[in-house]
């Protein structure tokens, strides 16, 4: 560049041209037989006539012409026919015998008025394509590998995007990659010749690769605050915010003298002018310090997939153990996350506003399954995010792998470095970086259409109130993601081995496996497993419980009331309420009522609930009918099966102060129907969701499992004292609080 730059000119322009056509025309030329006509339109007549010249020589033995109508200038007559000549060798000779194939090119000033004699029924219409498209492709793979990465980057920048930069059109991309390859790709040329992209030149544009394609994001800003604005050349200026007065007075005088209508204009003068060189982008200095997001380390990225175990028994899969899979179909995984650790922390990253993680194939690049990730502002340097909805996606089987990008607010991308906070290349060739960038994961094996039953992988495992709580928000979701409502039945559950970490004090926990979704976990508190535990073991035991609490700490539960009423309503209801419990228990896992899918418990319920109903309308006709002892007894044996399952709470606080309150166990009629009643209007709601728009769902799953809740279920318990308690709240959906009323 000190030499300055050699601006191209149309032969240039027409050279790469002719090298893209010739040889796809003359092959077709050898394709074709005698009496076979072509025509080929809509390129400019210069390059008609050079392309139809070389073909002359390439193919001999075919007729290469080109249409004239007399007046249009720089077609030579050696070329040139009329079109009753173009008739003349369209048509066989006199003795039948057909004429060599025939290519005639059709300027566009005379095609309309010659139409008639080379329609598509006689000519074949050959398309070239998008011939200045295939041209800056051909000059990009020519640029020199250390450039070519983030030349393709700028390029991709100023033609994708909310609004694609209007002059960086194919002509004009290709016309500033061959004024770089005529300067010996000089990277400073490259630098000047993007006026051709209607950019203001700046010969240090590629001094940083990792940061040119954001440093010629701020040029396009600024031409577009130059060109589309209705203030004076020098108010423009002014909008640019550049921190010098003197320059921003050089700037404002050559632009009122250049004029602004069209930046391709005035942005050539600055390169081909010498003196105007001060006036370069790269001698810009803004009032913000041109800052420009700082660039971002992105690695560890790993997925949850399913891998394939030693001992699988499908071929197909035998020949993928050891590798991470998706099949879709059959025993896949309906989603799976992605985790990545970044550095520095996002939020000190300047400009930086998502991660972008995308799907690519191994063989096609990006499938079209996105994800967004927001920064966030916790010290983690570390997050994962989930890709759901995975049928959507027009799978095709072989290697994939996802790959996370650092974006700006405005979907520019962010420079990244390696781990040794060396610069990435934006687009790296074969050679450039290892096998696996750090910003993309391992490949898995994407499987469309093969039925494998493979348990999926957990990292995080989520917690539910229930196992009933836990099917029904998988079934939502199957709901959200457009997959068929299935009953997600648990196949499993079961108490979680304890572990010394990782664990609250007092906490115990259940696990759900449910096939193809994964493990859920539920957590219980252990004292309040350890007296339902004695509830369910024995259906005959005390009607009720006390535990004594003192600074905190709970004590053992002891039972009160052994003795149940004498009738045979009460056997009818022991039976029913036995069978319940052993559905509750689950065998010798030693379930509580937390690991029940109240679906399939249903019947037992309703058994339960309507013996226990039964029971109180025999012991209330006792009451009533009976003489005034067998009357009294009538009216404890109610007492007594009213508050049903209640574990009275005894609280001493450090001050030896004494305070009671009373739980309701969850296995108490009245709140296993309510349970019961709750899951089957959970599938009514499913149900009718399968035709409501789709915001719905959303609210919908978090009224029924957060907002809908047992309330005063059962209303009130009557005590031995003869006070009676009312509902003060729930612990959580399964036990109650109640407590003496205020009056």
């Amino acid at each position: 560049m000190s030499q300055g730059l050699r601006d191209i000119q149309t032969y240039d322009v027409a050279t790469e041209l002719e090298r893209i056509l010739v040889p796809r025309l003359a092959e077709r030329l050898h394709h074709r037989g005698p009496g076979h006509c072509m025509r080929v339109t809509d390129l400019e007549v210069d390059l008609m006539v050079r392309v139809c010249g070389r073909l002359r020589a390439e193919v001999p033995g075919a007729n290469v012409v080109v249409l004239s109508n007399g007046t249009t200038p720089g077609i030579p007559v050696q070329v040139a026919v009329t079109s009753t000549k173009l008739v003349e060798l369209r048509n066989p000779l006199a003795d039948g015998t057909l004429r060599p194939p025939l290519l005639v090119f059709v300027p566009n000033d005379v095609r309309a008025a010659a139409e008639d004699s080379f329609g598509i029924a006689t000519f074949e219409d050959v398309q070239v394509g998008n011939v200045y498209h295939d041209l800056r492709e051909q000059l990009l793979r020519e640029v020199p590998a250390s450039l070519r990465g983030v030349l393709g980057a700028c390029l991709q920048r100023l033609e994708t995007g909310e609004t694609p930069w209007p002059f960086a059109d194919p002509v004009a991309m290709g016309r500033f990659l061959l004024t770089g390859k005529l300067n010996d790709h000089d990277p400073a040329a490259y630098g000047a010749a993007i006026y051709e992209l209607g950019l203001i030149p700046d010969f240090e544009l590629l001094q940083d690769p990792a940061r040119a394609p954001q440093r010629l994001v701020r040029n396009r800003d600024s031409v577009a605050t130059l060109t589309w604005s209705s203030k004076s050349e020098r108010g423009r200026v002014l909008d640019l915010h550049l921190r010098q007065r003197a320059f921003r007075q050089q700037l404002g005088n050559f632009l009122s003298e250049a004029g602004l209508e069209d930046p391709r204009v005035w942005t050539r003068r600055i390169v081909l002018d010498r003196s105007l060189w001060p006036l370069a982008f790269h001698r810009w200095e803004f009032e913000d310090g041109g800052q420009e997001p700082d660039a971002i380390y992105i690695g560890a990225v790993t997925t949850d997939l399913p891998t394939v175990p030693d001992d699988v028994e499908d071929d197909k899969l035998g020949q993928l153990v050891g590798q991470q899979i998706l099949p879709l179909k059959g025993g896949g995984p309906q989603k799976f996350s992605v985790r990545f650790r970044v550095d520095p922390q996002p939020s000190r990253v300047q400009g930086l506003a998502k991660f972008v993680l995308q799907v690519c194939s191994q063989e096609r690049g990006p499938v079209g399954l996105v994800r967004n990730k927001s920064v966030w502002k916790t010290a983690s340097q570390q997050t994962s995010v989930s890709f759901t909805k995975l049928n959507k996606v027009a799978w095709e089987e072989g290697w994939h792998y996802v790959r996370v990008l650092a974006q700006s607010a405005d979907g520019n991308l962010v420079p990244l470095v390696d781990e040794a906070g060396q610069p990435l290349p934006w687009a790296p060739e074969e050679n450039d970086l290892p096998a696996i960038p750090p910003n993309t994961s391992d490949l898995f094996y994407v499987l469309p259409e093969d039925d494998v039953d493979i348990e999926p992988i957990q990292r995080a495992i989520p917690r539910e109130s229930s196992v009933s709580h836990a099917a029904l928000r998988l079934q939502f979701t199957a709901l959200q993601e457009g997959r068929a409502l299935e009953a997600m039945a648990p196949t499993t559950v079961k108490w979680a081995e304890r572990r010394p970490r990782g664990r609250v004090v007092g906490t115990d926990m259940l696990e759900a496996q449910f096939p193809r979704e994964g493990t859920y976990q539920v957590p219980i508190s252990h004292a309040l497993k350890l007296v339902e535990h004695k509830i369910l073991a024995d259906a005959n035991g005390p009607l009720y419980w006390r535990i004594p609490l003192a600074l905190g700490v709970a004590g053992p539960s002891t039972g009160e009331v052994t003795q149940w009423p004498q009738t045979p309503a009460t056997q009818s209801f022991l039976t029913a309420r036995r069978q319940y419990f052993d559905v509750v228990r689950g065998g010798i896992k030693e379930l509580i009522t937390q690991g029940v899918d109240f679906r399939s418990a249903r019947d037992a319920i309703m058994a339960y609930a309507s013996a226990y109903l039964s029971l109180l309308q025999e012991l209330g006709h006792r009451v009533e009918v009976s003489d005034t002892f067998e009357a009294q007894l009538a009216f404890a044996d109610l007492r007594h099966m009213l508050a049903l399952d209640s574990v009275f709470l005894t609280v001493t606080d450090h001050r030896e102060r004494r305070r009671e309150a009373t739980l309701i166990a969850p296995t108490h009629p009245l709140r296993a129907l309510w349970l019961a009643t709750w899951a089957a209007l959970g599938q009514t709601w499913l149900a009718e969701l399968h035709t409501a728009p789709k915001e719905f769902v959303g609210p919908t799953r978090e009224a029924l499992l957060r907002q809908l809740a047992p309330v005063a279920f059962p209303p009130v318990l009557p005590t031995e004292t003869g006070h009676i308690l009312i509902a003060v709240d729930n612990l959580n959906p399964f036990w109650a609080l109640y407590a003496p009323s205020p009056g």
